[in-house]
């Protein structure tokens, strides 16, 4: 008899697609204990990045694994549950997800930023984490983060490709490294996380910021955006 790995995250994820009412045929108990034991289900937020490729390695034909995407893909949305559980917020569970959904109604957004006494009553650890979100939101704006909410086919593609935050460079600089990511087999994150690999920053004073010591905290390089092209360069002479 086959047994998951991880019993807690096994349950999350049955009840995360019991609660959002996902409709994807063949995606029942067995499915979603493989995909763990796989290594390809490690939160909550992986279902809506699975690959094709995942499904054929549990057993699916192509044409099977394919259409399993495209039901996936056709249920997101961008509940606040959703929301909050795909952005890995440290201490986030179903339930606390849950609340907040039923707590905030139509405006959470706007509530979740402004409503301080809502957040007095979740664990400290989550209000770190959500006032860290929220000042992304701040910085790169909403329609960013809402837009990683909806994961398309070609997301689900880079999901793999490492990530470079810019921060504080000039319209020109973040032009220019916008243009050279693709170039070097990186792409532009939208807010700081444990997926991003590099934050560029405009000049030395923001090596002594915030953001920089958040960036630190979770083991991202933090690079002025000329050294930055200077080491990709030199890495990969090939790639320009």
């Amino acid at each position: 008899m086959l047994q998951v790995k991880n019993k807690v995250l096994y349950q999350n994820v049955l009840a995360h697609i019991r609660a959002e009412g996902l409709e994807v045929p063949r995606l029942g108990n067995v499915p979603v204990m493989e995909l763990i034991n796989n290594g390809k289900i490690k939160d909550v937020a992986d279902i809506y990045y699975l690959l094709p490729s995942d499904f054929q390695k549990i057993g699916y034909s192509p044409e099977q694994s394919v259409d399993m995407v495209n039901s996936i893909q056709a249920n997101v949305g961008c509940s606040i549950c959703r929301f909050l559980m795909g952005l890995n917020i440290t201490g986030m569970t179903l339930e606390i997800a849950r609340d907040i959904e039923s707590t905030l109604g139509a405006n959470w957004l706007t509530l979740l930023q402004k409503d301080e006494g809502f957040k007095t009553n979740l664990p400290q650890e989550v209000r770190d984490s959500i006032n860290e979100v929220l000042s992304n939101i701040e910085d790169n704006g909403v329609e960013d983060l809402i837009h990683i909410m909806r994961p398309t086919h070609e997301c689900n593609r880079n999901a793999l490709v490492p990530l470079a935050f810019l921060y504080k460079m000039g319209t020109e600089a973040s032009r220019k490294i916008r243009k050279l990511l693709p170039s070097y087999g990186m792409r532009e994150a939208k807010f700081l996380s444990e997926k991003t690999k590099y934050m560029l920053i405009g000049n030395e004073r923001e090596y002594y910021s915030s953001k920089a010591r958040t960036a630190h905290s979770l083991g991202i390089a933090v690079l002025l955006y000329t050294d930055f092209i200077e080491l990709q360069d030199r890495t990969n002479p090939n790639k320009r």
